[in-house]
């Protein structure tokens, strides 16, 4: 499994499997959200599979299925109220994890300033420069 850490509460990374999920319970992940739609890709885990995984392993799982590139406000409420369900680490994935990391970008504006999500995020290796403006507008709506 590949794990981006973004901060101490928030790691992404792409496409999972039963075994990343038992995995990520090992590593102490109190919960993972999947950002990806069921048949995406073939070959491609259902989000059924990874839950029954994610059971056997006593860890929280979320789906909150998300188009490329069609993030919205929706999406960010059901990603901050699911890792509001938890205490520990959160771990987000999708086809290559910018899904995961885009919902978790939107979702820390308040708790973060815009230059401290663009900041982690480049050092995880993700460029969030198309992001900066919507999360500039969240900022100033807050």
């Amino acid at each position: 499994m590949e794990l981006k850490k973004l901060d101490e509460t928030f790691s992404v990374t792409p496409q999972v499997t039963p075994e990343s999920i038992k995995q990520a319970a090992e590593l102490g992940f109190a919960i993972v959200v999947n950002a990806r739609p069921d048949g995406e890709e073939e070959g491609q885990p259902f989000s059924e599979e990874l839950a029954a995984a994610a059971r056997e392993n006593n860890i929280a799982y979320v789906h909150i299925p998300v188009l490329p590139g069609k993030v919205d406000a929706e999406h960010v409420a059901a990603f901050a109220d699911a890792l509001d369900t938890v205490s520990g680490p959160a771990l987000g994935f999708c086809r290559t994890g910018t899904r995961a990391l885009h919902m978790w970008a939107m979702a820390s504006v308040g708790r973060l300033s815009v230059a401290d999500i663009i900041e982690k995020a480049a050092a995880a290796g993700y460029d969030l420069s198309d992001l900066e403006g919507r999360l500039q507008e969240l900022a100033s709506a807050r």
